[in-house]
């Protein structure tokens, strides 16, 4: 999960730096889905979905400061001049950034661990026997 998140998290700073919405919004959506698609993986539903509202909520919430850090300073804010959504973008992206790793944080430290008992073993086993082949059955339960 860390080499996703940093992978992902990589990528909004490029975009970032690069001007580039796509990529890092690109990064944004992959950071997202990252924990949840790793918690299915491993059978657990319900901690992928914690992972999906913690994983949009803290970097949406980075987002928006990002976003808004924009206008601090800003000489004729108070003008009926619109700046638009385009010069906010690497703040945004930013803010994001900042808020994935806190998010991580959490998703690997109190999501991601394992509680499930030790795989037990097999209770039965067959074997089968032919004269050129060799087979052998597992049940599990």
């Amino acid at each position: 999960m860390i080499v996703g998140d940093v992978t992902t998290v990589g990528l909004m700073i490029a975009g970032a730096a690069a001007d580039d919405v796509k990529l890092g919004f690109f990064g944004l959506a992959a950071y997202a889905l990252t924990g949840p698609v790793i918690h299915v993986a491993n059978g657990e539903c319900s901690r992928a979905i914690g992972s999906l509202v913690i994983r949009t909520v803290l970097p949406g919430a980075g987002l928006l400061i990002g976003g808004s850090l924009l206008h601090i300073g800003c000489r004729g804010c108070g003008s009926n001049e619109s700046l638009g959504l385009a010069p906010a973008v690497p703040g945004m992206l930013v803010g994001a950034a900042i808020g994935a790793p806190i998010a991580s944080g959490i998703d690997i430290g109190f999501l991601a661990g394992h509680d499930h008992a030790p795989p037990q073993e097999p209770r039965h086993v067959t074997w089968l026997l032919g004269s050129n082949s060799v087979a052998v059955s597992f049940r599990f339960q």
